[in-house]
């Protein structure tokens, strides 16, 4: 109830994003306006950190004012050629929806599970070292 601070489960959501990107080594990541090159359903925006052909987070959200219809996306993406581990962080539960192994020649497809106001993706490169 106070001022500023949302309610116990915007904060718990807001703990799940802060465990999701302290999972990188966001430090060394830039913002990526060329990664994600298509795919977006209607009335959705996306922002993505990287550090090209190593680690990956984007962060996809509504712009829609309701948010309650369950949506997909199947993003398009420019990754460098080589395997990749995308993993899906449900941001309300803080849980994987899903995982997979993607390979890229320089483009590659990812669909998401299902969601409804917001999602994020993590990408790492198949055994990269810092």
């Amino acid at each position: 109830k106070q001022p500023g601070g949302g309610n116990r489960e915007f904060r718990k959501q807001l703990s799940f994003l802060k465990k999701f990107i302290h999972s990188f080594d966001f430090i060394r990541m830039k913002p990526d306006t060329e990664l994600v090159t298509g795919g977006l359903p209607n009335e959705t925006r996306t922002f993505a950190l990287a550090r090209r052909g190593r680690e990956y987070a984007i962060y996809l959200c509504t712009t829609a004012k309701s948010g309650k219809e369950d949506m997909t996306a199947e993003l398009e993406l420019a990754l460098p050629a080589g395997k990749y581990e995308a993993e899906w962080l449900n941001t309300l539960t803080g849980k994987t929806d899903k995982q997979e192994t993607i390979t890229s020649q320089g483009r590659a497809k990812v669909q998401s599970p299902a969601f409804k106001e917001d999602i994020a993706l993590a990408i790492r490169a198949s055994g990269a070292d810092d």
